[in-house]
């Protein structure tokens, strides 16, 4: 996708947000609270001085060809919101493959994804996962199913091992 669509699709997904402008004052206001993600109590974000200076030089830097300048600043400003996005945290089985995990412990499957152990576990079985299930030859060869169980048994117990301690 050239960088024009991409600016198009940008200003698309952004008309929720209110974005004053204010080049002879170095000052943007930003209200995203209407985006998801973004909490309701979120305080309109203001960019004043070199801040604001540093987003109008890079919205001009993109301004070329059909795009407006309010789609550009757009577009610079989805970005910037992702430092006020709040995602709520996944549990471990909502990140992994709960199928082929299903002998994974109810309790490590509930913590939290993004915590120093949720995190762990997620990508181990999801490393572990795409191992047993990639294919290796033309001909269809994978791994045998008993070494697919014994990595499994492996991976589950290490996932406890941290989960205890």
């Amino acid at each position: 996708m050239d960088t024009q669509a991409r600016i198009k699709a940008a200003a698309q997904r952004m008309q929720v947000v209110v974005i004053r402008a204010d080049k002879e004052a170095l000052k943007v206001e930003i209200d995203a609270r209407s985006l998801p993600g973004i909490e309701e109590n979120q305080p309109i974000i203001t960019l004043v001085g070199e801040a604001a200076d540093n987003l109008f030089s890079e919205a001009e830097a993109y301004w070329e060809g059909d795009v407006t300048f309010a789609e550009v600043l757009a577009f610079l400003v989805e970005g910037y919101l992702e430092d006020f996005r709040v995602i709520p945290p996944k549990a471990v089985r909502e990140r992994i493959d709960a199928d082929f995990w299903c002998d994974l412990d109810a309790t490590l499957a509930s913590e939290e994804g993004n915590s120093c152990v949720g995190e762990a576990v997620v990508k181990l079985l999801n490393d572990v996962q795409a191992i047993c299930t990639r294919i290796y030859a033309e001909d269809g060869g994978k791994v045998e199913p008993h070494y697919v169980e014994k990595l499994k048994a492996i991976a589950l117990r290490q996932c406890l091992v941290w989960y205890g301690g």
